[in-house]
């Protein structure tokens, strides 16, 4: 599941909740969880990728050998 997906699935169920009640708020808190948890692997993954290309880039030593 994308993360475009998740946040569509977060609309709906924020309507579903809005006519229907609380039933849905556990889904509704468990689809938050997961992408506010992709997006922390993602900006993990991106800052990873920014300290190797510093290292090669600014001809320092090599973070892998």
């Amino acid at each position: 599941m994308t993360e475009e997906r998740i946040e569509r699935s977060l609309v709906l169920l924020a309507h579903v909740i809005e006519m229907d009640g609380e039933a849905y708020v556990p889904l509704f808190d468990r689809l938050e969880e997961e992408l506010r948890a992709r997006r922390r692997r993602r900006d993990s993954m991106s800052r990873a990728r920014q300290i190797v290309e510093s290292y090669t880039l600014g001809g320092g030593v090599k973070a892998i050998r």
